[in-house]
């Protein structure tokens, strides 16, 4: 009943092609619902979101986004009850990259983030960057899974309600939309989604910043 009333609320397309991913996934009806969960509340609130928080991507830009990281990136969702429990080690989730798969509780918002955690390579920038590299490509990361999930943690399509305790990282968090700011979505979203290129990010990065506010 729950999932007939979702694909009622959501736009054809959009389900069609989630079920169509999914169709070779070993994802089980609860992982579905959570998921139909979360493209319903995009489709209900991220005109408004789009709105207030501009230079992002569009509502189709990122719906398709998720939908590509769970065709690539995700080939299982474990969705754990209470007797469960000790498979989550303490944690609200568990991402396994090597595997493709989640372990999770059935929270939208965490399998949210979990999905886009999925989709990203810990390292975004070249090996020469050394130590800098991690720490870089955590800010960029970790900061763009948190906003990810700003249209069904923080906007009710009034207002921001803003929770600082179920934001994962607030220094990355500052870091990063001060970045976003900055710089721009646009090769902000190219630095992230590297997977194969040479391209040096970090140097395309310092000169958008100095086009943008001089050396």
């Amino acid at each position: 009943m729950q999932e007939k009333l979702f694909k009622r609320l959501v736009k054809k397309n959009y389900n069609d092609e989630l079920e169509k991913v999914l169709e070779n996934k070993k994802i089980d009806e609860t992982a579905k619902n959570l998921l139909l969960g979360i493209l319903y509340k995009v489709e209900a609130s991220y005109k408004d979101f789009y709105t207030v928080k501009r230079n992002i991507e569009t509502k189709d830009e990122y719906i398709k986004k998720i939908i590509n990281i769970i065709e690539e990136d995700c080939d299982k969702i474990i969705v754990v009850n209470q007797e469960q429990v000790n498979n989550l080690q303490n944690k609200t989730f568990i991402v396994n990259k090597e595997n493709k798969e989640i372990i999770i509780y059935p929270i939208e918002r965490k399998l949210l983030y979990a999905i886009s955690k999925i989709g990203k390579n810990d390292i975004i920038l070249e090996d020469k960057y050394n130590f800098l590299n991690r720490h870089i490509s955590d800010i960029i990361n970790v900061g763009n899974n948190i906003e990810t999930v700003e249209p069904l943690r923080d906007f009710n399509g009034w207002s921001w309600s803003v929770v600082n305790r179920e934001i994962e990282g607030i220094e990355y968090n500052i870091l990063y939309q001060n970045i976003r700011i900055l710089i721009g979505n646009r090769l902000l979203k190219r630095c992230i989604q590297n997977k194969n290129s040479n391209k040096d990010y970090l140097k395309l990065l310092k000169l958008e910043l100095e086009k943008k506010m001089r050396k």
